[in-house]
């Protein structure tokens, strides 16, 4: 005869598979993203042109002679909203060693400049065609972060958010 005991007991089991079987699957699907991202190191940087808040257009290769810190993001994405804080708080220790060109893959510029209008961050942040910036960096996540050398190269590539100490380490990487 089948009891209430046994029906939760094989609930809480099946429960804790399905758990387990998750966090296995997002441990290395995170790995491929970031396998993923390290074949682009030492490559040259796909070139992007993308839009200020006053609407001037900037190209990444504009940027040749310094080393620069790209990072994509988007306002619907909870890991980028944590990792900006943070890159803002490390942001007065690299301004002069680094350049910040924090782009947003938003589909509405609107959602951009709003959240770029109200965040009060000091580095520069922009917007980019979505669909032209997944293409180029075939990106399977956001945030997504690089360092391109002065030569233009990608030296260092990194999918997914990162706090204060991960972010340093990333950048001092690069210099």
């Amino acid at each position: 005869m089948f009891t209430l005991k046994k029906f939760l007991l094989i609930t809480a089991a099946a429960a804790v598979v399905g758990i387990g079987a998750a966090l296995v699957w997002t441990h290395y699907q995170a790995g491929n993203i970031n396998e993923a991202a390290a074949q682009s190191v030492n490559t040259e940087a796909p070139d992007i042109t993308v839009t200020a808040m006053d609407g001037t257009e900037v190209k990444l290769s504009s940027l040749r002679g310094k080393t620069v810190f790209v990072n994509f993001w988007a306002t619907w994405c909870g890991p980028c909203m944590q990792e900006m804080p943070e890159m803002n708080k490390i942001y007065p220790d690299y301004k002069d060693k680094i350049e910040f060109f924090a782009v947003s893959i938003d589909d509405s510029r609107s959602d951009y400049e709003k959240y770029a209008g109200e965040s009060g961050f000091a580095y520069p942040m922009y917007w980019g065609d979505k669909n032209a910036i997944v293409k180029a960096y075939g990106l399977q996540g956001i945030p997504a972060s690089y360092i391109v050398d002065k030569y233009g190269t990608i030296t260092k590539s990194h999918i997914g958010g990162m706090k204060e100490k991960e972010l340093r380490a990333f950048l001092d990487s690069g210099l």
